[in-house]
């Protein structure tokens, strides 16, 4: 509307250099225009009022019924009050039908004359805001932050010698604990996975020994003498196990089915092995042990002594008495050193 009222101002200046002609036809096809809209106003608000008033007096007329002859009446009024009213709102309808046609036609030529005048209208600028491009970076790291986070389970299977180091440690923990059954228990376990195991054998059977499960403990011995038959530590344990038990010839049996050799870590074995030999008066297999004994500690003078006594029980003079002397040179307890000067004494004149 303002550029409308700018154009109509620009008019009234040109008309007054004497030229009628440009806005004379403008300002009346406006007047006639704004008052065949207010006449079809008035008439559609007319027929408005009059189409509620029917629909009122209808409703009315249905609920409450009057005598025939005064509905009769009642609606052939109606029946002219709406004819007249139809017809109109059809006058109405027609004249601002043509008014409106007759205002596009001028708003047509109000728009055409304003672009001669003004030029047509500039489409206005929209403004977009500037967006910095993401890196190829930032999208990845987008694209992982979106992605759902899954948690994995990944199974770590042990070797052999990582399961058996877990069972060994909780022995220690265990027995650090005085835990001798989950102990025992974790040894089974070694010896499950590894047989030939020699601590898990010699620690199971010694704690099941000190428990006075024998049998068990000369089982698990028995076991292993059976898969390594040269391994001297199970036969001398089933020895020890046997001579408590008072079967010293067994535990005899035990220790020469296998004939280590001259070493200090069979020193025990080979102790234990000339004892009951002596003992069971087997002086073949007392030689045998204390000789091995002697090489193994030559400085020591009881191997010497009980050597001679092996040689002197085996009826070996000549060989008793230079090992009687040379146990004497070497030293001996008091009761040893008595024994082993009557026993020369005794075999002077022996060879």
């Amino acid at each position: 509307m303002s550029v409308i009222n700018r154009m109509l101002k620009d008019l009234e200046k040109r008309s007054a250099g004497g030229d009628p002609s440009i806005y004379q036809p403008v300002a009346q096809s406006s007047s006639r225009g704004l008052v065949a809209g207010l006449t079809a106003a008035v008439v559609i608000l007319l027929g408005a009022v009059g189409g509620m008033f029917w629909y009122q007096y209808s409703s009315k007329a249905v609920k409450e019924p009057v005598p025939s002859v005064q509905t009769a009446k009642n609606e052939e009024q109606s029946a002219a009050k709406t004819e007249n009213l139809s017809a109109a709102a059809s006058e109405s309808d027609n004249e601002m039908t043509e008014s409106d046609a007759q205002k596009d036609v001028k708003d047509e030529e109000l728009a055409a004359l304003e672009d001669e005048i003004y030029g047509p209208d500039v489409p206005p600028v929209v403004e977009t805001a500037y967006v910095e491009p993401k890196t190829q970076k930032q999208s990845q790291r987008t694209s992982e932050e979106k992605k759902p986070k899954v948690m994995r389970v990944q199974e770590v299977k042990l070797t052999k010698k990582q399961e058996i180091d877990l069972d060994r440690k909780a022995v220690g923990t265990a027995l650090s604990m005085g835990k001798i059954d989950e102990a025992k228990e974790a040894l089974r376990s070694m010896l499950s996975r590894d047989p030939a195991n020699t601590f898990a054998r010699e620690k199971l059977a010694a704690l099941l020994y000190g428990e006075g499960r024998l049998a068990e403990a000369k089982s698990v011995l028995n076991q292993g003498i059976s898969g390594q038959p040269s391994y001297g530590n199970y036969r001398l344990l089933l020895a020890r196990i046997l001579v408590e038990e008072n079967r010293r010839r067994e535990a005899l049996a035990i220790l020469t089915a296998y004939s280590p050799k001259a070493a200090k870590e069979n020193l025990d074995y080979l102790s234990m092995e000339a004892s009951l030999a002596t003992d069971l008066n087997e002086p073949l297999i007392a030689v045998e042990s204390y000789s091995k004994l002697t090489r193994i500690m030559p400085k020591e003078g009881k191997w010497w002594f009980g050597l001679a006594i092996a040689f002197d029980r085996q009826g070996t003079a000549s060989a008793a008495k230079a090992n009687y002397r040379q146990a004497l040179n070497l030293g001996l307890p008091e009761a040893s050193h008595k024994f082993a000067q009557q026993r020369l004494s005794e075999l002077g004149g022996r060879k």
